[in-house]
């Protein structure tokens, strides 16, 4: 059996809740973030467009994220793509924390 992965990005905001190291990504953390915003990406799929308002699950590179020296309450925009069953990923090069 073969999955079909659908090449998608969204490009969202939110208000940074926690962050911990990624307990299924290795090189990762895991921040959970709460969508306050969702914008499509132009030629992609937009898999988030019913999250505005949800908290995610999001895997930021570790080394990204300890950069952005990002805390609880912080406001951070992303690019976000959906890999596999529904694990979220930041595009490395589109994190900032507003």
């Amino acid at each position: 059996m073969t999955v079909q992965i659908v090449e998608n990005w969204a490009d969202i905001k939110g208000k940074v809740l926690d962050h911990y190291p990624s307990k299924t990504v290795d090189g990762f953390v895991t921040v959970e973030l709460k969508v306050s915003d969702v914008k499509n990406v132009e030629g992609f799929r937009n898999m988030l467009d019913d999250r505005q308002g949800d908290v995610i699950y999001l895997n930021v590179p570790e080394a990204v994220w300890h950069g952005l020296e990002a805390k609880a309450g912080a406001k951070v925009s992303c690019r976000v793509r959906m890999a596999g069953s529904r694990n979220l990923f930041a595009h490395p090069e589109r994190v900032k924390v507003e």
